[in-house]
């Protein structure tokens, strides 16, 4: 999630999202995939770069920067991407930061933290409780409630213009589709603002391969009811 939040700015870049079908406009980048169930963050190379061994890793000269955030944070500030992804209003980049600190202990936690132990712990015969998976719904529910309140008052979480807090939350909702037991139907401006978020065509493109597999468990799912 937090690697495709990257991309999908590098790919927006100075797009300029007001005008309905106008040039994409994508920041010049190079990706390097990291194999991560091959243990590529693993390797002396990769260590140097991110002691944390985490993705995602910005190179940009002889600046290395890890954190999504912080790379989101950079990107707008040292490309001069347009004004809404990052404002430099005061209190309009307070409510983008409040959010992206709200993220992580969150949404991500709700969603990320449930999806792994939900699909891949069982591969390596780890066992979840019962309990855990409770608390772990329990954060979600009140993360989306969180949202949709949020887009109550505006078209966007921080606002009527899309911000990098747009980005990082739908990277990581999207995951939700991957759980057959989490259903966000009944959070509506959720559910229209992922709408939103998924017709602009540097986000879908970002999440091919992510929709892709959405698509081929949705169809397993059909065949086994």
């Amino acid at each position: 999630q937090p690697s495709r939040a990257v991309m999908a700015l590098c790919e927006l870049g100075h797009t300029d999202l007001d005008q309905a079908g106008s040039a994409e406009l994508p920041i010049a980048y190079d990706k390097v995939v990291v194999k991560i169930f091959e243990g590529d963050q693993h390797g002396a190379e990769f260590k140097k770069l991110n002691p944390a061994r985490q993705v995602p890793v910005l190179v940009d000269g002889d600046f290395v920067l890890a954190e999504s955030h912080s790379i989101l944070r950079y990107l707008a500030e040292s490309r001069a991407l347009p004004d809404h992804w990052y404002p430099k209003d005061l209190r309009k980049r307070a409510r983008v930061d409040e959010y992206l600190d709200w993220h992580h202990t969150h949404l991500r936690e709700g969603v990320h933290t449930y999806l792994i132990k939900k699909t891949l712990y069982p591969v390596f015969g780890i066992d979840v409780s019962e309990d855990e998976f409770n608390s772990l719904r329990k954060i979600l529910q009140v993360s989306l409630k969180y949202m949709e309140d949020k887009l109550s008052k505006h078209k966007y979480l921080c606002g009527d213009q899309i911000s990098i807090a747009d980005l990082s939350a739908f990277c990581e909702i999207i995951d939700t589709k991957l759980l057959p037991d989490v259903d966000i139907s009944k959070y509506v401006l959720i559910v229209d603002w992922m709408d939103i978020m998924l017709a602009i065509p540097a986000i879908k493109k970002v999440h091919a391969g992510l929709l892709s597999q959405i698509e081929g468990s949705m169809k397993n799912m059909k065949a086994k009811l």
